[in-house]
């Protein structure tokens, strides 16, 4: 995931130009490279997050038995 959200900021990708190319000026400015090590660690967490909050649902529903539930 870095490397594809590097490119995407540094080097004149896409989130470089983008306010270039609308007006809006600048476009996205990375300080020292910090919103690209902060956005990957962040939807790495997220990821994490998710896939812990789906795996405990299912756990659970496997140990506890709930009436006229049915386990997709």
């Amino acid at each position: 995931m870095f490397c594809v959200w590097g490119n995407w900021v540094w080097g004149g990708g896409w989130l470089a130009q983008l306010g270039a190319n609308f007006g809006f000026g600048h476009g996205h400015v990375d300080f020292a490279g910090s919103s690209v090590v902060h956005m990957v660690g962040g939807v790495a967490a997220l990821a994490g997050t998710i896939d812990a909050f789906i795996l405990l649902h299912y756990k659970v529903l496997l140990y506890i038995q709930i009436p006229n539930y049915i386990l997709k």
